[in-house]
């Protein structure tokens, strides 16, 4: 009897698959809200979280930070969303330069804000 192993790859997408909500590629700029310092980049986004990329340490698991990013692209009708979110989760790479990832949960997101989010998603998701 033969029993297939699966790959790394395969794992991963069962693993996608399972999420309960849905995720949007994106590459939207993240700021902290006090100092207009880059933060890093979103690359998934959903309407209760985002994955965030940045080449320098974020924030300490479970830390609650403000942070704002812009919900479109047009400069005539530029908007900054600000959110705080609380670190899941990070990782590192081993590479160099060193590339830290970290999973950011939304808190207290008002209706507006959801309103937002949306949006903006549907936008990633043409």
């Amino acid at each position: 009897m033969k029993f297939a192993l699966k790959t790394k790859y395969q794992k991963r997408e069962e693993r996608i698959d399972k999420r309960k909500i849905k995720r949007f590629k994106t590459q939207l700029k993240v700021f902290v809200h006090e100092t207009d310092e880059l933060l890093g980049y979103a690359e998934d986004l959903n309407i209760k979280a985002l994955k965030l990329r940045s080449l320098a340490p974020i924030v300490d698991d479970g830390k609650v930070i403000q942070l704002w990013f812009r919900t479109s692209n047009d400069s005539e009708n530029e908007k900054k969303l600000i959110l705080s979110a609380r670190k899941r989760w990070g990782t590192f790479s081993y590479t160099d330069p060193r590339i830290f990832n970290a999973g950011l949960n939304f808190i207290d997101l008002t209706e507006e804000s959801l309103d937002s989010i949306q949006e903006l998603i549907s936008e990633y998701s043409k």
